[in-house]
């Protein structure tokens, strides 16, 4: 992370885990970069950084499908949307891949 006015980093850290454990770690470096920017998280807050849409790793690898959406092009907006239904096939429950959010 870095900051923007003056260049500096303000953190970095690396990861290494298996891919089964994104889900935790998603809450890991969130926790981590509040820690690190000091700020003061409440309750409600400190739930929603912790909160796991699923528990499926698979469903929950989303940058691929984010990145096709976004590019708004025919192709990318079909193979997004295999992807999302491929991630709502893993977990049915996951509110995220119907949204196009997750």
């Amino acid at each position: 992370m870095i900051d923007a006015q003056t260049e500096n980093v303000i953190w970095s850290e690396q990861y290494n885990r298996k891919q089964t454990d994104l889900v935790s770690l998603q809450s890991e470096i969130a926790r981590d970069v509040a820690s690190k920017l000091k700020s003061r998280l409440s309750g409600a807050d400190v739930a929603k950084v912790e909160k796991n849409y699923t528990a499926n790793a698979e469903a929950i690898n989303f940058i691929e499908r984010k990145v096709l959406w976004n590019k708004r092009t025919g192709e990318s907006l079909k193979q997004a949307a295999e992807l999302y239904r491929q991630a709502i096939e893993k977990d049915p429950n996951y509110a995220l891949a119907y949204s196009g959010s997750g």
